[in-house]
């Protein structure tokens, strides 16, 4: 018997309900994946089809009658093939496992996530890829907000190979985004855990200094600059008092950076401090001063000003419209919180004003890059990122 789809699961539906509950609430999700249909046309698509398909299994008595059955044997069937050979075994938590990646692939983490459950029931301690099942499904789940999930599967991850220092960053994402969760309560005004942002922040610093210590043993670049930048980054913006810390971070991160890309960096970068922080005023005016709008890529502006986004504002008539909020949620959470993000705010803010002064107005201007903010837009916003205006 193929596997069945939970939909009491899938839908949120309790097992309990009468019928006539259930199909008041599959009436209620069908018409909000309606309403959502415009911004989220393929995440609609597909919720609005694993509804029909609920409403048929659930339409009778003896429908749901029959499919409560044939789910309890679905799931007596995995258990029973959990006994069947260690190939068959193998090759069955393969098959799921690389199912799981093409949806992570698809930022259809939701799927993905299922499908990593499964590959996760067959996995066994000791097979080849034992810690990357759990290492990608801390990703998936984390995607979808189990946290808890997804910190349990990366810690069995790192348990079976404490060495590898990707699984580490892997568990110090799943903080940041605990983090970010927070703080988007907190901005919007809803309800939020104090105590779970300051141990999401605690914590995402413990791991990234194991990275740091891990990574200086085994002289390991990536690893180290990883590390610098993003402790500078928890210090400077989660505890603004400890800047001072952060700027330590700071110096010995661009000081590696330079001895491998001197010429390069050096062309971008003035000295230490004007990379993430600047300590003199007159360096501040001078960053400015060669990258317009810096301030407002990390502390923007609601009128505009120097964090206007000159292209999307442009192309889309106005710096307050969904489009745009969501572009700038991109920018203010996901860019700047990594150097080669804020190099890229600050190289965009070093050009698109001119750009749009030039060719602001013209239609080829506006439909090049429409179509290609458009795809992005749908992008973000299939992974979340709001198009609600928010308080910098």
């Amino acid at each position: 018997m193929p596997n069945l789809v939970d939909y009491y699961t899938e839908l949120n539906i309790s097992k309990e309900s009468s019928l006539e509950e259930i199909n008041a609430e599959l009436t209620k999700l069908k018409r909000v994946w309606i309403q959502r249909e415009i911004n989220q046309p393929e995440k609609a698509r597909k919720m609005l089809t694993l509804i029909d398909d609920a409403c048929e299994v659930f339409k009778t008595e003896a429908t749901k009658a029959k499919y409560n059955r044939d789910l309890e044997d679905s799931k007596k069937e995995v258990h029973d093939t959990l006994d069947s050979t260690d190939a068959e075994r193998k090759e069955i938590a393969k098959k799921w496992y690389n199912q799981g990646l093409n949806y992570s692939i698809s930022h259809q983490f939701d799927l993905a996530a299922q499908s990593f459950d499964q590959a996760l029931l067959y996995c066994r301690q000791g097979d080849n890829n034992y810690c990357s099942i759990y290492d990608r499904a801390a990703v998936a789940y984390k995607s979808v907000k189990n946290y808890d999930k997804a910190i349990d599967c990366i810690n069995k991850a790192i348990i079976e190979n404490p060495k590898n220092l990707d699984y580490y960053t892997t568990k110090e994402n799943i903080f940041f985004a605990i983090k970010f969760e927070v703080l988007d309560d907190l901005e919007h005004g809803r309800q939020a855990d104090i105590d779970a942002l300051n141990s999401a922040v605690q914590k995402q610093r413990e791991v990234l200094k194991y990275i740091l210590q891990e990574g200086e043993k085994q002289d390991s670049f990536k690893d180290v600059t990883y590390a610098l930048d993003q402790l500078a980054s928890t210090w400077y913006w989660d505890d603004p008092v400890n800047k001072i810390l952060a700027l330590q971070y700071v110096d010995r991160y661009i000081a590696m950076l330079k001895e491998v890309h001197e010429e390069y960096w050096e062309s971008v970068f003035k000295d230490t401090q004007s990379y993430f922080v600047l300590k003199d005023k007159e360096e501040q005016d001078e960053q400015e001063r060669n990258f317009q709008g810096y301030q407002g890529a990390n502390h923007p502006s609601v009128s505009g000003g120097d964090g206007g986004c000159y292209i999307a504002t442009a192309v889309y008539g106005s710096y307050d419209c969904p489009e745009v909020w969501t572009l700038r949620r991109l920018r203010d959470y996901k860019f700047a919180a990594s150097w080669p993000g804020r190099l890229f705010i600050k190289l965009y803010y070093a050009t698109s004003p001119t750009l749009v002064k030039w060719f602001g107005k013209s239609k080829w201007f506006n439909t090049f890059w429409k179509t290609i903010l458009d795809k992005v837009i749908y992008r973000l916003k299939e992974c979340g990122i709001s198009d609600e205006p928010y308080n910098d």
